[in-house]
């Protein structure tokens, strides 16, 4: 088979929210920014600075602004000047770079980086990563499907170059996961993802991920039970970057989208919410969808009305807030809703259905 025809079916939206550290399915809506790092002190070196800088750029759960990671170039390109031969501020900038909202920039300088080391094992992650950030729904789902391939071939060579090496190892896990879930056995691999995963089991490190990659692939194969086992073991597991909130919200995502199950996503969400910050509007979205699911509209729409107050253009509750109100028969807010959509969020392909709605709901008697 192509190369490129192999690719054409990869889940490319749901395995970048995946990499990227979004829960399966529809994500949070708005979030508390990140913090930023600590401030220099007037005695550091270009390297103790890049240093820092680095661990905040990469950082998967506090990572930074647009504009914080703007702010950092100049910091890894003094630490380049300074040990132009420390391979990781090079790294550095190119991930200040995506972050920044380069992707284009970042990929260009990461194929440098592993074309003159192409034994590393981070460039090659982080490349991979770069190619993952260069994908747009206007190149079509050729581009799409080639770009998150060319994601994949990275993270393998980056196991291949190194074995043992966390993120990798997770990356290509959930990449063969997402493409067998989504295009079947001819594009993606159950198999593959679990030996990735049982492998980062046995990686000083690694046991976060592991549980997360073997979540992942129990879900795609309904074994619910394992799935909520895994993710379970996953908020206590001890690994590098290893992230409760993030275990929790993948779980209770993976419950909402996959099985379905609005009352066993409400436990994982009651876990989950006082992990986030106050004003966090997960815990609000995610219980919303769990009682639409339900069928209780009257409490999906009180949890709605929150995630709005704290974000106005909040799509998907501002959209499925409309429909609720219009199965309870609340017309003026049902309309209201429908309205805000159409007039917020005019690109939308639910736009047609919002009209269809808002027409059907005026013409009503009564």
């Amino acid at each position: 088979m192509p190369r490129l025809t192999a690719r054409l079916i990869v889940p490319v939206i749901a395995l970048l929210a995946l990499l990227l550290g979004a829960p399966l399915g529809q994500a949070a809506e708005s979030e508390t920014p990140a913090p930023a790092p600590a401030p220099a002190t007037v005695t550091e070196t270009p390297a103790q600075a890049a240093e820092r800088a680095y661990a905040f750029a990469r950082s998967r759960s506090k990572g930074p602004t647009r504009d914080e990671a703007k702010a950092m170039i100049p910091v890894f390109d003094a630490a380049i000047a300074a040990e132009p031969s420390v391979l990781k501020w090079s790294i550095g900038r190119a991930v200040a770079l995506r972050r920044s909202g380069d992707a284009e920039g970042a990929r260009t300088a990461l194929q440098a980086i592993v074309k003159a080391n192409p034994k590393d094992a981070e460039a090659r992650y982080e490349l991979g990563e770069a190619w993952m950030g260069t994908i747009t729904s206007e190149m079509g789902i050729l581009g799409m499907a080639d770009r998150a391939g060319s994601a994949k071939d990275e993270w393998e060579a980056g196991v291949k170059a190194d074995p043992n090496h966390i993120m990798c190892r997770y990356a290509a896990a959930m990449y063969w996961t997402q493409a067998r879930r989504q295009g079947g056995w001819m594009f993606g691999s159950y198999d593959k993802a679990r030996a990735h995963a049982e492998a980062l089991l046995k990686i000083p490190g690694g046991e976060f991920w592991g549980h997360m990659a073997l979540g992942a692939v129990a879900a795609g194969q309904e074994k619910w039970d394992e799935m909520s086992a895994r993710y379970t073991a996953a908020e206590t597991a001890p690994g590098d970057g290893a992230a409760p909130a993030f275990a929790l919200s993948t779980h209770a995502s993976e419950l909402l989208n996959s099985k379905k199950d609005g009352a066993a996503a409400l436990t994982v969400i009651e876990r989950l919410a006082p992990l986030l910050p106050p004003d966090s509007s997960t815990p609000p979205y995610m219980r919303a969808e769990a009682f639409r699911l339900m069928e209780d509209c009257a409490k999906a729409t009180e949890q709605y009305e929150i995630v709005l107050s704290k974000n106005e253009n909040a799509q998907n509750s501002r959209f499925n807030a409309a429909e609720c109100y219009a199965k309870m028969g609340r017309r003026a807010e049902a309309v209201r809703h429908y309205e805000e959509f159409v007039a917020r969020f005019p690109k939308s392909d639910r736009v047609s259905k919002a009209k269809a709605a808002l027409k059907k709901l005026k013409n009503a008697k009564g």
